[in-house]
């Protein structure tokens, strides 16, 4: 594959100059070092010096950025296996404003025969977030996919044991890094013992339900008790006599005495959300 040369000279010629008679010699400085030192990559490129002439691609395009440098240097990295590197240096150059269709078609083509050449390492684990080290270097968080060169690297989750893969040519892997996974059974914040006494800060606590526990007794005995009573207002309207009107007298108590039971319960929650609950929130670390 040969370098990239004719767009790299129309780049530097339309390079604009700083204003100001200062600025305009460094401006020109700027193109004649890129030009040398685009030179220098060339002549290195066509030795076989792949290495000595990426730095020389590099210096260039840090001196005049242009995308058809940028085409250089993936060539460069593709020649030295350098594979993922290439790859997005290509995919750079493919959507490049600067080059021309057909510059571009060809950095899209180099761009998706590089990716054959790599691999893909997905990676799962707890707590969703935390950083990946790859190699020393930290890549990405929790979960998350990276695509590599094919070789052998070191992975790591905070200051866990490194954990060691193998990522082949086109072929994907999904590691699982573990972490801090909640196990059944096994106690969190929401339901530890301390907890559990005062209630969830963010829901009702114990007062709720056993207020819960009692409305529903008293609308039970309410609704239990109160036809019961209807039945005997109607039986004594029918045939009265002593006992039916004292049974009446028993029921209609026993209903009374259950809607007081109910406004109780009632009572009990409403003091537990709207007074309590509050609380608890702010106590809560």
């Amino acid at each position: 594959m040969r370098v990239h040369r004719v767009a790299m000279i129309v780049g530097l010629l339309a390079a604009t100059a700083p204003i100001g008679t200062s600025a305009r010699a460094q401006g020109r400085s700027a193109q004649q070092d890129a030009h040398v030192a685009f030179a220098a990559g060339e002549h290195a490129f066509q030795r076989g010096a792949y290495t000595e002439a990426l730095a020389a691609f590099d210096q260039a395009f840090h001196l005049v950025p242009h995308d058809a440098v940028r085409f250089n240097i993936a060539v460069c990295l593709e020649r030295l296996q350098r594979y993922h590197d290439a790859w997005v240096q290509y995919r750079a150059a493919a959507e490049s404003t600067t080059l021309d269709d057909s510059e571009r078609r060809r950095a899209t083509a180099s761009s998706e025969r590089i990716r054959r050449e790599l691999g893909a390492l997905a990676i799962e684990g707890h707590p969703a977030g935390a950083p990946v080290t790859v190699d020393g270097e930290v890549r990405c968080s929790l979960p998350c996919r990276l695509v590599l060169d094919p070789r052998a690297y070191e992975v790591r989750l905070g200051e866990s044991a490194p954990r060691a893969v193998r990522i082949e040519r086109g072929a994907e892997i999904t590691l699982d890094l573990g972490g801090a996974r909640t196990e059944p059974g096994t106690a969190t914040p929401a339901t530890s013992p301390a907890r559990s006494e005062r209630g969830d800060a963010n829901g009702p606590g114990w007062l709720t339900w056993i207020g819960g526990a009692v409305g529903v007794a008293g609308i039970g005995g309410t609704v239990g008790f109160g036809l019961r009573t209807a039945s005997l207002g109607n039986a004594y309207t029918s045939h009265p006599s002593e006992a039916t009107r004292d049974e009446g007298l028993l029921f209609r108590g026993l209903t009374n005495a259950s809607i007081a039971v109910g406004i109780v319960g009632v009572g009990l929650v409403a003091i537990d959300l709207i007074f309590l609950a509050p609380r608890r929130r702010e106590a809560t670390p």
